[in-house]
C-alpha cells in the first residue's frame, strides 16, 4: 500500500471511532457516497476532496493534507 492509500485506512478508523457512516460524512462534506467510498477503497484523495472533508470531520484542511501525504503548501498560499 502506498502512503496515500493509507489515508483510506485512517479515514475508515476515524468514521468507526466517531460512529459516522459513509453517507453521513458525504452529506456533511457535500460529496457523494461514491466519492468517500473511493477514498476508503484506497483511491488517493485530491485537494478539493480533502478541503471538503476537513470541516465535516472537525479538522483543518492542512491537517488532512498532511495525513494524506500531500504538501500543505497550496493551503498555506491561500491564507495570504
Amino acid at each position: 500500500m502506498t502512503e496515500r492509500s493509507q489515508f483510506g485506512v485512517m479515514l475508515a478508523r476515524l468514521l468507526d471511532h466517531r460512529g459516522l457512516g459513509v453517507q453521513e460524512l458525504a452529506d456533511r462534506a457535500g460529496l457523494t457516497a461514491d466519492d468517500v467510498g473511493a477514498v476508503l477503497a484506497g483511491e488517493a484523495p485530491g485537494e478539493a476532496l480533502l478541503r471538503r472533508l476537513a470541516p465535516a470531520l472537525g479538522f483543518h484542511a492542512v491537517d488532512l493534507f498532511v495525513l494524506a501525504g500531500l504538501s500543505p503548501i497550496p493551503i498555506l498560499r491561500c491564507r495570504r
